[in-house]
């Protein structure tokens, strides 16, 4: 235990710099807001909100709701951005410098040094990334309860539903990288093509032969993103709604349904596939040429 947690140490002193881009870019991004309100209330004198922007409080609710998602998912999608830069220099640092035959002398297994490569990706990505949403998260409803009135704690449970969603699609990227930089050790970036032309060709095959083989691209696609947020201005959930006479509004049906979607069959196909992508990483790992 102690040469595992040791190994996370020495990764996270080698790559934090990447880590925290996300909060760079955050602070950024609230740095060019500040500026603009300032200069705006420069330009007008006064700033004059209109507090009734949103007629009703389940307007407000939903929208609040809907929004707290987005906002959440944020931060969790710009770490997964970032992750693939992070899990190839992880990968492949050590044989691009040389340093390979040193560092897999050492007294600890492949197994600890895979783990704790991937244990460092988990933790500091779903930490950081939920601390900027939580943060994230305050500021946004401080700024929409001055436009109009809404139930903070919906937001908050947005943020819980949206934070415990996004675990499996960053387990699913995370390991899809790994694999990738493993394969790939000189050129990683080459998966993209690949998978392009794989396409492509998937592509024509269907239209010479009327097949129906499906997307690749689509799949993947869908597998990092798909059953993470809800769609709350459905209509069927407005009829729905109307039907029951109010027991079942949109808001507690989409919050429902993203109850459903963390059991989604789609996050049984994620960790299923990510054991694969591990299990093929660390066996690409292992038989490297060590230089």
């Amino acid at each position: 235990m102690k040469q595992f947690k040791g190994l996370m140490i020495k990764e996270w002193n080698t790559y934090k710099n990447l880590f925290l881009i996300p909060v760079w870019i955050t602070a950024l991004i609230y740095v060019l807001m500040i500026a603009g309100m300032i200069y705006g209330y420069y330009k007008q004198g006064t700033v004059h909100l209109n507090q009734d922007v949103i007629q009703t409080a389940e307007q407000a609710n939903i929208i609040f709701y809907f929004v707290s998602t987005i906002i959440s998912l944020i931060p969790y999608g710009l770490m997964i951005f970032f992750t693939g830069t992070i899990i190839t220099n992880m990968m492949n640092d050590d044989f691009k410098n040389k340093c390979a035959i040193f560092h897999l002398a050492q007294p600890v297994s492949l197994i600890k040094i895979i783990g704790a490569k991937l244990a460092l990706l988990f933790s500091a990505g779903f930490v950081i990334s939920f601390a900027i949403a939580l943060f994230n998260q305050i500021v946004f409803s401080i700024g929409f309860n001055i436009y109009s009135k809404a139930n903070v704690m919906i937001g908050f449970l947005a943020l819980f539903q949206t934070s415990l969603i996004s675990i499996f699609p960053t387990i699913f990227a995370c390991t899809f990288f790994m694999m990738s930089a493993a394969l790939f050790i000189k050129k990683p970036g080459i998966i993209i093509p690949i998978l392009l032309v794989t396409e492509v060709v998937i592509n024509i095959i269907n239209n010479l032969w009327n097949t129906t083989i499906p997307s690749l691209v689509s799949k993947l696609i869908y597998l990092a993103v798909g059953k993470t947020t809800v769609n709350v201005f459905d209509n069927n959930k407005l009829l729905y709604q109307k039907t029951t006479n109010g027991d079942y509004s949109v808001l507690t049906q989409s919050i429902q349904e993203m109850w459903l979607n963390l059991f989604d069959i789609v996050n049984v196909w994620r960790i299923l596939l990510s054991i694969v992508f591990i299990i093929i990483a660390y066996f690409l790992y292992k038989r490297r040429d060590i230089v």
